[in-house]
């Protein structure tokens, strides 16, 4: 997935828990994908966090 991510330019990030995920949304179920667009109610708070995600260190090697 990450890579098709990666073409778009849609910024992404890995967290250590499917169920922290869930609990993010208030779930009843854990989640493995979780997607935020923009709105203009939280647009400051969205760029906001696109620029740390941006600004983070890979967790991982890509191998050619």
């Amino acid at each position: 997935m990450y890579s098709i991510l990666e073409e778009a330019n849609i910024p992404y990030i890995f967290v250590p828990s499917k169920e922290d995920l869930g609990s993010i949304i208030r779930a009843n179920r854990t989640c493995c994908l979780l997607m935020i667009r923009s709105h203009p109610e939280y647009k400051e708070l969205f760029d906001e966090i696109v620029d740390k995600i941006n600004k983070l260190e890979p967790a991982f090697s890509k191998t050619e």
